[in-house]
């Protein structure tokens, strides 16, 4: 769904968190109106409707924009999408919108990690880039038209909602989490999966021939299936090599733990896909540059001798 499409609805935003609240802002922003409803018994900031009265809301509205905390198996989504009210959500409004200059990033594991690591690396590169999605950042207006590239993190609540795919899909891994949101691992991944299954240019897996690329295959049509080995990235316990580019060593790194070197090597793919084969020594340098986020394997300091992750 677009944004000009719910010019001539009766808008209810469905959810009063940061992404509700966020959503309510960029449809202001664009001279469309929105009532924010919030169901359930819990506190909800001044100005949202609550009780029966979001309930009923909900049920009149000509379309939805949902949070995504609000599970697919909560009995009033359900209600809801059988009585054929149109649900959307702020990432799918923004990403159909512009989907030709994001790479977007989703899996179980080393989702957050990849996204600031292909950010870090399109910067070093001289590139605009800028951070978006479930890291924290809603998406929206502040994520501008200057830009080179919008780096988007997407949850597997947020991807439950999407109906478009962005230039560059990357999907980093998939196990078993969230399963009651979503109501059983083959939900979980159809809606994590959803991030490839709507055109995308090109999807980055870690290897195409495994469960993983396997299930990505089956969903993302014509794309362009790339992995790291293929465009001659290689991974060991202790550093990775680019054919051509060099090779970095693990201890010359800010990152901790041979698995961030895959994260790693995801990253670097996903930025030759969006600009072509660019200056591949200078992206590989830039990893050794680039600072972890807070609080994933973070060395804490400590006079004891140890070493405290």
């Amino acid at each position: 769904m677009r944004f000009d499409e719910l010019a001539a609805r009766d808008v209810v935003i469905w959810g009063a968190g940061r992404e509700g609240m966020a959503a309510h802002r960029e449809l202001a922003g664009r001279g469309i109106g929105s009532v924010i409803a919030v169901t359930g018994t819990g506190p909800a900031p001044d100005g949202v409707v609550t009780g029966d009265a979001a309930w009923a809301l909900l049920q009149s509205a000509g379309a939805i924009v949902k949070s995504p905390g609000i599970p697919h198996t909560f009995g009033e989504y359900i209600a809801l999408r059988d009585a054929g009210v149109p649900i959307t959500s702020l990432m799918d409004l923004w990403l159909t919108e512009n989907r030709d200059r994001v790479i977007a990033v989703t899996g179980t594991k080393g989702k957050s990690t990849t996204s600031a690591l292909v950010q870090h690396i399109l910067t070093a590169l001289g590139r605009t880039a800028e951070l978006a999605g479930n890291i924290g950042i809603p998406v929206g207006a502040h994520v501008g038209d200057d830009i080179d590239c919008a780096v988007t993190e997407v949850s597997s609540y947020q991807a439950a909602e999407l109906t478009a795919s962005p230039r560059v899909a990357v999907i980093t891994s998939l196990y078993p989490e969230h399963l009651p949101w979503h109501g059983g691992f083959e939900n979980y991944v159809a809606d994590k999966l959803r991030l490839a299954a709507f055109g995308p240019d090109t999807v980055v897996v870690p290897d195409p021939s495994d469960d993983l690329g396997r299930r990505v295959r089956a969903v993302a049509g014509d794309a362009r299936m790339l992995s790291p080995a293929s465009l001659g990235i290689a991974v060991t316990e202790r550093a990775i090599s680019w054919d051509g580019a060099g090779s970095l060593a693990l201890a010359d790194m800010n990152l901790v733990g041979t698995h961030n070197l895959t994260n790693a090597a995801l990253a670097l793919a996903a930025v030759d896909a969006y600009l072509g084969a660019s200056d591949r020594s200078r992206a590989l340098e830039a990893v050794a540059t680039f600072v972890p986020l807070a609080h994933r394997l973070e060395v804490v300091p400590s006079g004891d001798g140890r070493t405290w992750i």
